[in-house]
């Protein structure tokens, strides 16, 4: 434990959350968190290129979740048991909120922010696996200001996959997104340089030896044009007016959009054998079914009814966009988040006394291969600077 004194307490300014690759490609196949560097077997720094590790920006919340899968031994001739073993690879979560800026989390979680499938680096597995790391700094210190690397500890979280992806915009909210990771394997360090890698080998789930990472500085923001915070009033949903089915959603007498939650569940599976105690991957299960769910206040009314519905229930396009501060809408556009082949799946009016009559929208996707842009895709202005 880094300082001279035991810590009494944890607060949001010692904490600082990490993301670096994980059994991907080349040289990061066994988790070697430096490019084009060689590690000794007590070495301290790299010998050369550059840190993989890239620091989340703007994160609200972390929770580190690990339940031991353990199994009764029972024999006759005795009620209780005489063992509890563990046969079962442990149940290893992480969770975690952030403010969505403009791509740049999105982009080291190893999603696509170029505006083709959401999950298609995940899909062909060229960024599925992650090493996640949550920096920890002494007692009264922000992390951002710690420059000595062994000055901080470590908790660390070994071939993490995603397997869930919130997006949440409302009215008199800050724009939030939230994942959450499974992962193989867990660790925790005293310092953080020079330090063995949290991954396990995907080969054989034996925990990997002569590969070593170092947590660079914490920073404010990784550059100037990243946001602090998205705004409600710069934020506009697009969609086919008829998609309400019984209520105009754009043009004239349009509903009063007030919040839009994107939800995109990644199901996943423990793959084992024979001596691999820590399974060798978590694969997803396929089909990838996303909800969005949209609260409106109510205005007017569409001549329609549930038999038009039945007799031409197409496919929708709907787009949310996400701008940086502007006049009436003019700032350039920061996310813009396409959500491609939805279909309405349910809708329920609310009305109440001394409130404002509401419609509820519940649309579904699914998820397509790679290089399809049926379900999500994700601009982000991280990337592409300029060209949103």
């Amino acid at each position: 434990m880094p300082g001279t004194s035991p810590r009494t307490r944890l607060i949001f300014q010692n904490l600082d959350l990490y993301v670096g690759p994980a059994a991907l490609s080349g040289n990061t196949a066994t988790g070697q968190l430096y490019s084009n560097a060689v590690w000794g077997v007590q070495a301290t720094q790299p010998s050369g290129g550059s840190n993989l590790i890239a620091q989340l920006q703007h994160v609200q919340s972390t929770t580190l979740n690990v339940v031991v899968n353990r199994t009764d031994v029972n024999i006759f001739g005795q009620l209780n048991r005489i063992d509890q073993v563990i046969i079962a690879p442990p149940t290893i979560t992480l969770d975690a909120t952030y403010f969505p800026s403009d791509g740049y989390n999105e982009y080291c979680l190893g999603l696509d922010i170029g505006g083709q499938s959401f999950l298609s680096g995940i899909l062909t597995k060229v960024s599925d696996s992650k090493n996640y790391f949550i920096a920890v700094s002494q007692q009264g210190i922000d992390d951002d200001t710690v420059t000595n690397p062994n000055a901080r500890d470590v908790w660390s979280i070994g071939n993490g996959f995603l397997s869930n992806y919130t997006f949440n915009a409302a009215v008199g909210q800050i724009t939030t997104a939230s994942f959450t990771v499974d992962a193989l394997a867990v660790q925790t360090y005293t310092g953080s340089s020079g330090l063995l890698t949290p991954a396990v080998d995907p080969g054989t789930s034996n925990a990997l030896t002569g590969w070593w990472f170092q947590l660079p500085v914490a920073t404010g923001t990784p550059s100037s044009n990243i946001l602090s915070a998205l705004r409600p009033g710069d934020i506009s949903l697009s969609f086919p007016s008829n998609l309400g089915f019984l209520t105009p959603l754009s043009g004239q007498y349009a509903v009063n959009v007030q919040s839009v939650a994107v939800s995109l569940p990644i199901r996943r599976e423990i793959l084992n054998r024979l001596g691999a105690p820590l399974g060798y991957s978590r694969e997803i299960q396929f089909p990838v079914n996303g909800t969005v769910a949209i609260r409106s206040l109510a205005t007017e009314v569409l001549p329609n009814s549930f038999t038009n519905l039945y007799a031409n229930d197409v496919f929708y396009n709907a787009q949310l966009n996400l701008r940086m501060p502007g006049i009436n809408q003019t700032g350039a556009n920061a996310i813009i988040l396409g959500l491609n082949n939805v279909k309405l799946a349910s809708v329920a009016f609310g009305n109440t006394i001394n409130g404002d009559s509401t419609i509820d929208l519940s649309l579904t996707y699914q998820v397509a291969g790679a290089t399809s842009l049926a379900g999500i895709t994700f601009s982000g202005f991280y990337d592409y600077p300029g060209t949103l």
